[in-house]
């Protein structure tokens, strides 16, 4: 991978799954322990193949129906990374998983607690302890399917809705909060950010305020080409030619922007340079892992618009992350305290190997949680592998990528071939390009 030949200590990791593959393919692999087991070995075949570093899980969601599968996939995934870095000798593969931020959604998708099936022990987050890192998906609380007007990614809720049973939770200080209220540790929680905003049809042009009447999602840009939604790049060009206003959210440390735009009133809720460094100070002061970024390729990576250099996004987070004494927390020994790997011919059925989620003695490189690089937070940032097709400046390959600028890449997507229970490349160049990374 020619990315980790000028840095060695990036990261790059495949994603598999995301929203347009749904949910089935994961659900067909979960059927059976059987399938589980196989899948697990093949993934593992296929990231040391094709050099990346880790696995991780976008199934969104699993849902009360899948959510044992989900913790047994994570189990049977991280055993069998285990096993494969004991008889390779090197360090073992990464495990992590894009989660929800939406309270109802994790409640129904993941399990706070269950019964390990080994000792009968009851076990809180039993599948996100097998997670070197969780990336939390706190974005995206609003968007064009919703009746009225509200930020996509507030830091905090406002004022007026801390004591609203729904508002209150839509905001990344209630995601990450209730996260680590279930018992992940937060040296393993990671909080989404986007590079992108969610745009809104006004009902008038008076109608400007977050709660007034949404009319649906917004014209498409002319590059990212999806409506209700902009890339950070068409933002700014909108914003510094006049046709959207700015204003800032003082209680929630966003800003939002309103204007005419073809001929009616849009809305727009977005992040920008100030909001990021706010962000990072939170994650600074609440001891975070660090942050992960939808996406790389939406941020104005080339400075062909913006004027705030290249990556204005990622680089002011960045900045707020990697100064002086702002280091992430390092695991504590009870929190170290992660299951052990078992021999080659472990079965999540079986009990004769297993040690307690519980003890410790276990190998380095086993041990979920302590991440490659405990120097700085981590900085994950999602690479589309469909930013290829985008016309014009909005264009971006792994040409693109800046390997110093996140300490992991997310290559997203890989899927499931659910008849040989094996990752699969979406894209022509998939495999061409893993293997030039």
């Amino acid at each position: 991978m020619a990315l980790k030949s000028v840095n060695p200590e990036l990261k790059v990791h495949l994603a598999v799954g995301g929203y347009s593959m749904g949910t089935w393919p994961f659900e067909s692999i979960t059927a059976s322990m059987s399938n589980m087991e196989t899948f697990a070995g093949n993934a593992a075949s296929f990231l040391r193949t094709h050099g990346f570093d880790g696995l991780d899980l976008d199934w969104e969601f699993p849902g009360a129906s899948f959510r044992s599968q989900f913790s047994q996939l994570c189990e049977a995934l991280f055993q069998h990374f285990s096993v494969e870095a004991q008889a390779s000798g090197k360090p073992r593969l990464l495990l992590t998983a894009a989660v929800s931020g939406y309270k109802t959604e994790i409640e129904a998708s993941y399990e706070p607690q269950i019964i390990q099936h080994w000792t009968g022990a009851l076990v809180p987050l039993f599948a996100l302890r097998y997670l070197d890192h969780v990336y939390v998906m706190a974005y995206d609380y609003y968007g064009s399917w919703s009746l009225t007007l509200g930020h996509q990614s507030p830091l905090y809720v406002r004022d007026e809705d801390r004591h609203d049973p729904t508002e209150s939770l839509l905001s990344q200080n209630a995601s990450m909060t209730w996260w680590h209220e279930l018992g992940v540790p937060k040296n393993k929680l990671v909080m989404g950010a986007a590079t992108y905003g969610r745009t809104f049809r006004m009902s008038a042009a008076d109608q400007w305020h977050v709660g007034d009447q949404s009319l649906g999602g917004g014209d498409v840009g002319p590059y990212s080409a999806t409506p209700g939604f902009l890339a950070y790049y068409e933002i700014c060009d909108m914003i510094m030619s006049g046709t959207l206003n700015r204003v800032w959210m003082d209680d929630s440390r966003v800003p939002f922007a309103y204007g005419q735009r073809n001929s009616h009133w849009e809305w727009l809720a977005y992040d920008d340079v100030q909001s990021m460094t706010e962000k990072a100070a939170y994650i600074v002061a609440e001891g975070l892992a660090g942050a992960m970024f939808w996406t790389v390729d939406f941020d104005d990576f080339a400075d062909q618009v913006c004027g705030e250099g290249p990556y204005p996004l990622i680089q002011a987070m960045k900045a707020g992350l990697w100064s002086p004494g702002s280091q992430p927390l390092t695991l504590s020994p009870a929190n170290a305290s992660l299951p052990s790997p078992q021999s080659p011919t472990w079965s999540p059925s079986s009990t004769s190997s297993s040690t307690d989620i519980m003890s410790g003695g276990h190998s380095s490189t086993a041990t979920p949680g302590v991440h490659h690089n405990e120097s700085h937070h981590v900085i994950a940032c999602y690479f589309t592998n469909w930013a290829q097709y985008r016309p014009g400046l909005g264009l971006y390959s792994v040409a693109n990528i800046d390997p110093y600028l996140c300490t992991d890449i997310v290559y997203a997507f890989a899927y499931i071939d659910t008849a040989s229970l094996t990752l699969t490349t979406v894209e022509w160049n998939d495999a061409g390009r893993c293997l030039t990374y």
